[in-house]
Formats: C-alpha cells, structure tokens, sequence
C-alpha cells in the first residue's frame, strides 16, 4: 500500500460528496470486525454491520456500504477517509509538527471553506488535534494523529448537516484501536497543496 496526503480541498470535497445511512453510534465495545492493511502497516477494530476498506493507500470507513458510495450526506449517512504517510513531504511541516500545527498547514489551502480553531486531544495513544466545519450540504472535521516517527494519519469525516455528534465517538473509538507501523520503504508523497 502506497500511503499518500491529498490536498485538503480534495479531501473535503470527496467528503461532501461521500457518506452513508443509519444504524446509529455502537459504543466501544460493539467494534467486532477488524481491518488490517494488506502490508501490515495498520489494523482497526470497527463496529459489526459497518463497512471498511482500503482503496490506492485511502482507508474508507462508513455506517454502511451505501454511504462510502453516496455523492452527498442525507440524514442517518457517515463516512470517514484516513491517509498515512511521513509529514515531512508535506511543504512547511517537520517531523517534529504538532498535531495542531499539522491542521494549520492543512488549513491553509481550505480557500472558501470556513473552519474553527484546532483543538488538542489524545485519540488512544497519539496526540491529535481536531477541527470542525460545516456548509449546507453537511457537517465535517478533520484530525490529524501524531502517529510518531514523523507519520500522521490525516482522518476526515462528515456527516449530515447537525449529526456530526452522533457518529464522533464512535470514530473516536475506531482510531483508539489503530495500530500503526510505517512501512520499511516509504515511497509517499505528501503535498498539502495538490
């Protein structure tokens, strides 16, 4: 699997564009199925009767199959995409970035859309920063995992306009579960500004 960062215009779009329909927010314990990269490089456990995959390096996760594959959130939908990869590649950031920093970068080439400030948080064991958005078409956020050794997983989500707080934790108890080891070779490019 070939880990990349895409521009966050394009993750926001594909996200807008992209989400799924109900079967409501399982706590923690409900996470019965597990998704491991082909490579080894991560696993995650997520709830039973959700869908996950693993697409070119993009992890898709959503409340169903129906919503990974909708051009546009409706209510009961929730789709997340994740990317991996070293966050050097990315232009101005350094392997010593914060989280929050990370999302500042990201931000930077956002252009139109309107996002609030990051906030610090601890997702499992990583360091993270979280932000959050909306526009009529949905509701969505943005973190960024400190996933150490200078790799991050850029995790972006949205939900219908006002269900944001439905699905979250349970997205927050996906990542808690994510075990990482960047790959042997990293062939990645990261550029926040394709």
């Amino acid at each position: 699997m070939r880990a990349c960062f895409y521009p966050l215009p394009l993750i926001i779009a594909l996200l807008f564009a992209a989400c799924g329909s109900p079967t409501g927010s399982p706590t923690p314990s409900a996470l019965g199925q597990t998704l491991t990269a082909e490579d080894g490089t991560f696993s995650f456990q997520y709830p039973t009767g959700w869908y996950a995959q693993v697409i070119s390096g993009q992890v898709t996760i959503a409340n169903n199959q129906t919503a990974a594959e909708n051009s546009f959130p409706t209510p009961g939908q929730f789709v997340a995409r994740m990317f991996t990869g070293p966050i050097s590649a990315v232009a101005g950031l350094t392997d010593q970035s914060t989280p929050t920093e990370v999302l500042q970068r990201f931000a930077e080439s956002l252009g139109d859309l309107q996002f609030g400030a990051p906030a610090d948080l601890t997702i499992g064991p990583y360091p993270a920063a979280r932000v959050e958005g909306s526009s009529p078409e949905g509701q969505g956020i943005i973190l960024a995992l400190n996933l150490g050794g200078g790799h991050y997983g850029i995790v972006s989500a949205v939900s219908a306009p006002g269900e944001m707080a439905q699905y979250e934790p349970t997205l927050l108890s996906i990542l808690a579960t994510l075990q990482y080891q960047p790959p042997s070779s990293t062939a990645a490019t990261l550029d926040a500004s394709r």
